[in-house]
């Protein structure tokens, strides 16, 4: 979720509209409140829930390249502070703040409990990607900036067989399986990477007609794997894995075809603003939960006026937010983004 993605030569605008895309469905899949009888809302949220996170492990995978020539330390120097500073400091920021408003909190969190923080089950939720997207991190930087093929060769087949391993651990040590989970996802975002010129080649002589079509059919099926879950009985590996792969065809071929039109400029500003809008949105969602709870939400109507106010207002409002307020204040730039302050 970090900045625009670029290589020594020139910005990758298709993978800036896929990353603005991920964001938008992220906010979507947390404005949906706690119904599940509205048959629409089940659906799309598991349909989004199903591939949203593996698939920003995967662009997450394709950016760590653009880190090859750092080193090791100086790599781990830059991530401690992009990314492990934001998630301590909201940690123990929420962790303190449901201990003073417990009323208003979505959920509980002891005191005595904060140690889990350190090994990725933050007091806010969704923050635990923060955390894994560290720890992933740090376990590739130092094959891959020692010995590429370590990854492919032992770290591939090993994470393949902790993701088929997760389902079985019924939630166990939570935040460090997760990292289990998805430096699956990661690794196939790097090794994207690394071949990426014949694939956007491939794409780009697809005309767009086809592209249009090749995304409505991913996305369709996709929707239609949530509708039915036709792996209920089976390992649910394969309703996550089958659902990334088509989550990143079909967006991946619809940003190629936005990324040569005048939305373009939108998802490349959802893009660079995808970690603000990440960690703030949390605060918009957060108060529309407050007053969901005091509105009759059985009509139908009003739950998906809140819905859809809560996505404008997760997207729009931590965009302003951030421009003007976060990123200029240089220590709550650092803490809430991770940030140095420009010397």
């Amino acid at each position: 979720m970090e900045g625009l993605v670029k290589d020594s030569k020139k910005r990758f605008t298709e993978i800036d509209c896929l990353r603005g895309i991920a964001i938008i469905l992220v906010v979507i899949g947390h404005s949906f409140f706690d119904k599940t009888d509205f048959l629409p809302q089940s659906v799309i949220f598991n349909a989004i829930y199903n591939f949203h996170m593996p698939l920003f492990f995967a662009i997450s995978g394709f950016c760590f390249i653009n880190y090859a020539g750092a080193g090791v330390l100086n790599f781990f120097k830059k991530k401690l502070i992009r990314i492990l500073v934001p998630y301590l400091f909201l940690a123990f920021f929420s962790l303190f703040g449901k201990y003073m408003l417990p009323n208003i909190a979505k959920n509980s969190y002891s005191l005595e409990s904060w140690w889990n923080i350190l090994l990725g089950v933050p007091p806010m939720g969704p923050r635990w990607f923060l955390w894994s997207l560290f720890a992933v991190m740090l376990i590739y930087s130092v094959a891959f900036f020692k010995n590429k093929k370590i990854n492919y060769f032992i770290v591939l087949p090993v994470s393949l067989a902790l993701l088929l391993f997760y389902p079985l651990t019924g939630g166990a040590l939570e935040g460090v399986l997760k990292v289990c989970r998805y430096q699956f996802y990661f690794l196939i975002g790097l090794f994207l990477r690394e071949r990426y010129k014949g694939i956007k080649e491939f794409v780009s002589g697809i005309k767009d007609i086809y592209k249009i079509i090749v995304s409505f059919i991913s996305i369709s099926i996709i929707i239609l794997i949530a509708l039915f879950n036709p792996f209920l009985k089976l390992n649910s590996v394969a309703t996550i894995v089958l659902s990334t792969v088509f989550g990143v065809v079909g967006f991946y071929i619809l940003s190629c075809y936005i990324s040569k039109t005048k939305a373009a400029k939108i998802f490349t500003v959802l893009s660079e603003y995808s970690m603000d809008i990440y960690i703030l949105s949390y605060f918009v969602v957060l108060v529309f939960e407050i007053i969901y709870k005091k509105v009759d939400t059985d009509v139908a109507y009003i739950y998906w006026t809140m819905v859809i106010a809560c996505v404008i207002c997760g997207l729009v409002i931590p965009y302003f937010v951030s421009k003007y307020i976060v990123r200029k204040i240089p220590i709550v730039r650092t803490l809430v983004l991770g940030y140095l302050p420009v010397k």
